[in-house]
This record gives structure tokens, sequence and C-alpha cells, in this order.
């Protein structure tokens, strides 16, 4: 019955507003054979088990509710599908990833998923039929995967990097895997964990929550992307070891100068990432100012000699229209006309454009 009054209460919204939500349906794959070799008390902790899982992911963003037998029901009020879909497929890759224990047996499942917007005209059979429609290609299509319907056809649910134009591209450089949305760690020459840095499955998870807060009225909310210059000529000149070094001084220089409720991620080996809830554009860029300024300053202690390092800084504040993949695209913009403006700048999108802010001269010492 919630489910069924959450359906009802986001098609009055977008009816009267235009909100648009999305459904989400997930059905634990051949659970009959599962049961019939387990037993139902094995099905019944492994339903709880998904249950679990599903809120976890996705209880703060949308309504988990059971469907069927072995089907669940996820209603993610005014969020569209393309904010919905990296946080799915996450919640998927948990569950298979997920032991369950049952009589002394750790035991493992997955799941399959169908997503589906609201549409013009929809009503609640319409949307449950074109999400029910994507997750029965999912199963035809093997199962322990995801489909969307865009309103045409069922569409594989893939997070790849998002495009830029080829005019915008700038050269390929390290770093370059935070594109995508992914559970995968990015291969490192660097393991050793950094103080109050999260990876990115926790840095994506946090920030389609705190999208879905914005887009209800919440605070302002900035991202801020920070990449060093020159990472890959610095590790082929002076070793893994010297890598390491600076990712740790960047770390804490970035940590030093962050409010307890932002949060600091590495997204790939040169660059991080910070989130930034109830900032304003204009807070952040002076934040990132001073941030870039403190890294000039910095020397390395390397065997060959003290050297410096800087860093770029792209910088957007949420606004109307974003969601996962625009404000990550936006901010990758901002940070490609810092690089282009020759490095150790910071950049500013407004959604009119990007303003680069040029270093500040250093005073001579009086």
């Amino acid at each position: 019955r919630a489910l069924d009054d959450e359906i009802r209460r986001c098609l009055a919204d977008f009816t009267s507003r235009g909100i648009v939500s999305t459904l989400m349906l997930v059905d634990v794959d051949l659970f009959k054979r599962f049961n019939d070799a387990h037993g139902h008390q094995a099905g019944d902790e492994v339903l709880r088990g998904v249950a679990r899982v599903l809120r976890s992911k996705m209880g703060e963003i949308g309504l988990v509710a059971r469907y069927g037998g072995e089907e669940f029901a996820v209603i993610f009020a005014g969020l569209p599908l393309g904010e919905v879909i990296a946080h799915a497929e996450l919640a998927r890759q948990a569950i298979a990833e997920t032991s369950f224990r049952s009589a002394g047996r750790e035991l493992f499942v997955t799941v399959s998923t169908g997503l589906a917007a609201i549409q013009a005209g929809d009503e609640a059979s319409e949307l449950i039929h074109r999400a029910d429609e994507a997750l029965y290609t999912s199963k035809k299509a093997g199962r322990n995967c995801g489909h969307y319907h865009d309103g045409q056809t069922n569409l594989p649910i893939e997070l790849k990097p998002i495009e830029t134009p080829p005019s915008e591209r700038p050269a390929q450089r390290v770093g370059d895997e935070w594109l995508f949305e992914s559970e995968a760690t990015a291969e490192s020459l660097y393991h050793e964990p950094l103080a109050r840095v999260s990876n990115r499955p926790a840095f994506f998870d946090d920030l389609i929550r705190r999208l879905s807060q914005w887009r209800r009225g919440g605070a302002p909310l900035t991202l801020m992307l920070v990449q060093i210059d020159g990472f890959a000529s610095l590790v082929s000149q002076h070793g893994a070891a010297a890598g390491e070094g600076v990712l740790h001084v960047a770390a804490k220089l970035v940590n030093s100068g962050m409010r307890e409720m932002d949060h600091l991620a590495r997204l790939g080996e040169d660059t991080f990432a910070v989130l930034m809830p109830g900032a304003h554009l204009s807070h952040a860029v002076a934040i990132a100012q001073r941030l870039r300024s403190a890294c000039e300053r910095c020397r390395l202690p390397l065997a060959a000699g003290p050297r410096e390092f800087t860093i770029s800084v792209g910088v957007v504040e949420a606004s109307e229209g974003d969601d996962l993949r625009l404000i990550l695209e936006r901010v990758r913009n901002a940070l490609h006309a810092a690089v282009r403006q020759g490095r150790n700048r910071v950049c500013g999108h407004d959604r009119l454009g990007c303003t680069v802010k040029e270093p500040e001269p250093e005073l001579a010492a009086p």
C-alpha cells in the first residue's frame, strides 16, 4: 500500500509540477531453484538480506518495498532516470557480493533489475509495465544485470565514461578513470590508504544522496575537482615513491581546508574530489584559491633536490537541471579549462561559462 500511495503521489507531482520520478523493479535470480536446493528457511533469510542491502544503498533516496514473492520495488520520488541508474547498478553489484548465512552456510544470490521513469500521460500500470519489460530483458540477457526503458526500447545499464566533444578533449592522462561510477578499484601504484580520503563508490553514493537532498530544496551544493599538475611526469622522473609522497601532501593540504561536513575522495591517480554541502560557488572558489596557493608554496623533499608542485582546480555549484552525469561533466569541463590555461589555475563553472582565476602574484618580503 505504501508503494501504491507513493507511485500515485509521484504521478500527481509529474502532472501538476512536471517533477519526474523513477521506478525500479528487482527480482532475485532463480529463486525457486535456490529454495529447492537450500530450503525455504534459507530463502527467507536471503530475502531479508536482499532487503537490507537495498535499504542500505537506496533507503535514503527511495522507498523500498516488497513487490512479490522474490521481487522488490524502489520508487525514487523526484529523481529522473539519469540520476538513479548509477545508484541502482551499485546496489545490484552489492547484492551479488554479499554473503547470506543460513544454518552455518555462506550463500550468494544475484538479482536482475529494470528501471523506468514517469512519462506524460502515464498511469501507474503503464509505469510498472515499462519497468517490468526492462526487468524481463535483464533476465533474457542472462540475469545478474540491469536494463532501463527509455520510452521506446530497453537498454542495458552500462556505466561508461562521459563523452566529451573531441575539440574539448585534453590529451589522455593518468587519472581519467574517475569519469565512471564503478565498484572496481582503479589500478594504482599507490596502495597505502590516504587519511580521511574515501574511495569512488562511497563518494558517488554520497554525491547521489546530496543531489537528491538539494533537488528537494536543500542547501547549496558545490563540487570541486583537484588535479595534481604533471603527476605522470613526476612519477616517471622520480619514481613511485615521489608519487606516493605528493598524494599524501596534497591530501593533507586539502583536508586542512575542509569543514567537518565536506567529503574528500580520490577519484583517480592524480585526481581528488571534494563535495561541499551548504557552500556557494564563490565560497568554494575562494577555498580552492587558498589551496592552490598553499600547494604552490610547498616543496617536495626529493632525492634530486626539493621540487615544487602545483594543482589545477575545477569548481561547480549544483544548478537547475543537474543530475549525476551533468554535474560531473560540468566540473570536468571546469577542470579542463583550468588545465588549458596553463595549469596552476582555479576555474569555476556557473552554467554561463567557465571563469579562470589567475594565480595571485606573491608579494616580495619587506
